[in-house]
């Protein structure tokens, strides 16, 4: 099991999860680590954990998008009945994208306050949002600052990640229209600043630490000498993102 904090001897119990008001394909498969193959050590046990704090996973979305033949675990789930042929009918009518990988997994987004892995090294971040009759997958530029393209490099840092979430906006600029902006909720790797950077960045706009990202608060980009809250692109916070705001209506109604 790749990204976890220790894989080696692991005794325990997968099983099915579906967060409480999340669509059903949301659903994902987890690791119990009891010790030992006791059931009766399942509801004291602790989750199986990635590095960066999260629960190890497999999402139902990976299982279902193999059309060529059923996925095993996915057979097994159906058989016990904590799936079921709708959402595998449901899954067809997707276009679920082959993008594997685990940090791809930790960015199935469902919900606002959801906790995600973000690396700030990268020029684009993926992510899949999905809903109860749809999915959007789309990519998306995430940067405190103007675009360090426009100096002549991809991004500002050589490395760094933190645990992240998307909100909806409290600024009253953006009351009455949807607006979401990300919240920084832990650093997992300190933001290191590639050395190009040191030397490209406008000086007299701001020191260059005004760009890392800061624990507990929203993320702030600064174009010429404003200091900003970052929000998504007005089209994916209307489309992809809009399917969180659906989501949360109908966690509410239920």
């Amino acid at each position: 099991m790749r990204g976890v904090v220790s894989a080696t001897d692991l005794r325990g119990f997968l099983y099915y999860h579906l967060p409480r008001g999340a669509p059903p394909l949301a659903g994902e498969i987890r690791f119990r680590v009891t010790g030992s193959p006791d059931p009766t050590l399942f509801l004291s046990s602790p989750d199986l954990l990635n590095q960066d704090g999260l629960p190890w996973r497999i999402p139902l979305l990976n299982l279902v998008r193999r059309r060529s033949r059923p996925d095993p675990l996915w057979l097994i789930l159906l058989e016990d009945g904590l799936v079921s042929h709708n959402q595998s009918l449901l899954s067809s009518q997707m276009n679920i994208p082959e993008e594997p990988g685990l940090s791809m997994n930790t960015r199935l987004i469902y919900a606002f306050g959801q906790p995600f892995l973000l690396d700030f090294s990268k020029r684009q971040s993926r992510f899949r949002v999905v809903g109860h009759d749809r999915l959007e997958a789309f990519r998306m530029h995430i940067s405190p600052n103007i675009p360090p393209r426009h100096l002549g490099i991809l991004s500002w840092f050589s490395k760094g990640s933190a645990l992240c979430c998307f909100e909806k906006s409290p600024l009253s600029a953006d009351e009455g229209r949807r607006a979401v902006v990300l919240r920084v909720l832990r650093i997992v790797e300190p933001i290191a600043f590639r050395p190009e950077a040191e030397r490209l960045w406008p000086r007299i706009w701001a020191p260059i630490a005004v760009l890392e990202p800061r624990e507990g608060e929203l993320l702030q980009k600064y174009p010429m000498k404003r200091e900003m809250v970052w929000t998504a692109p007005r089209g994916v916070a209307e489309k992809a993102l809009g399917i969180l705001y659906a989501n949360e209506v109908r966690a509410n109604a239920a």
